[in-house]
């Protein structure tokens, strides 16, 4: 009887601890792991609200930028952290099912604790203002006439914007010559200077130079228009049931304590309704998408089921 008393006790004790640590946490800075260069979009996304969320944590935001590989180096480095909270990252889709299942990456969906989705960064399809194609049809139909010699440009091999060069050979049966760049500088850098036909970005990444009246944008991979460009037509409108995205959430490595990651989630989603980061991010062009840690799981099953027909499409599976 003492025995069971005493184990009572200290499984009450135990249980106890948690619940203090759970609701004093966090009690240091957080570390989170960006796996892009600093000055692109992903990495002033993370710096706005990192401004933002300190008053709704109680701690603040420390930035680590691991480029490389695709996005791979900074999320292997998600995965292989201590998972006591302290740790934060980029589980970017595409980027996180092209891993898993092409590149044989030392992590699953299950390496991760999913926290929130933040934004949901529309892919878009641009030319030069000066192009002969003013439409997407124009586009569609240089396309059939002259299979493989239109240059579509995108920010990588297996890349969301190539992905969608993807999307639009199967939806509309042509076929394009798709041109790799490592990243969105040079991509607008090659269109701009003639050397690529059409540019496939997002539009975090396309807005500036939509504004600064450099380019033109002929379709938005979104359910409705937006704001960042209101007279530009949908690939729905267009006929094509083609929307798609670099869905751009944060998850903790597996086996954070849950109640951790629900107050994270709680502080992201609080800081995410503060109206100067609302201004900030629409400034540059990012839609603020926040989902909760349940829905951003399904969400990530969803987009997975997605990439994977293209992935198959391109012959990688």
């Amino acid at each position: 009887m003492r025995l069971a008393i005493a184990t009572a006790a200290l499984a009450a004790f135990g249980l106890a601890s948690i619940g203090s640590a759970a609701a004093e946490y966090p009690e240091r800075p957080v570390r989170v792991i960006v796996p892009s260069p600093a000055g692109g979009s992903t990495d002033v996304g993370t710096r706005i609200l990192a401004d933002a969320i300190e008053a709704h944590l109680g701690q603040r935001w420390v930035i680590e930028n691991r480029p490389g590989a695709g996005l791979l180096i900074g999320m292997q480095a998600l995965a292989d952290a201590e998972p006591d909270g302290y740790t934060l990252g980029y589980t970017h889709q595409p980027f996180l099912t092209v891993h898993i299942y092409v590149n044989e990456a030392d992590f699953t969906f299950d390496s991760f604790e999913p926290v929130a989705l933040l934004v949901d960064d529309p892919n878009t399809v641009a030319v030069r203002v000066d192009s002969p194609f003013e439409s997407l049809e124009d586009l569609i139909a240089a396309m059939r006439e002259r299979p493989g010699e239109i240059t579509f440009g995108d920010t990588g091999y297996l890349s969301d914007d190539h992905l969608v060069t993807v999307a639009i050979e199967r939806a509309f049966g042509v076929e394009a010559n798709a041109v790799h760049y490592d990243g969105s500088a040079p991509l607008r850098a090659a269109v701009l200077g003639g050397h690529v036909d059409v540019y496939v970005g997002n539009v975090g990444d396309t807005k500036v130079t939509y504004d600064e009246g450099q380019f033109r944008v002929l379709a938005v991979a979104t359910e409705e228009r937006i704001d960042a460009f209101p007279n530009t037509p949908t690939f729905r409108e267009l006929g094509v049931d083609l929307v798609a995205s670099s869905a751009r959430g944060v998850s903790f490595p597996a086996g954070t304590p849950t109640a951790y990651a629900d107050r994270m989630a709680e502080a992201i989603a609080a800081a995410s309704q503060d109206e100067d980061y609302l201004r900030r991010m629409a400034e540059q062009g990012l839609a603020v998408r926040v989902l909760t840690r349940e829905e951003y799981g399904a969400f990530q099953a969803q987009r997975m089921e997605f990439v994977r027909g293209l992935l198959e499409a391109l012959g990688e599976l």
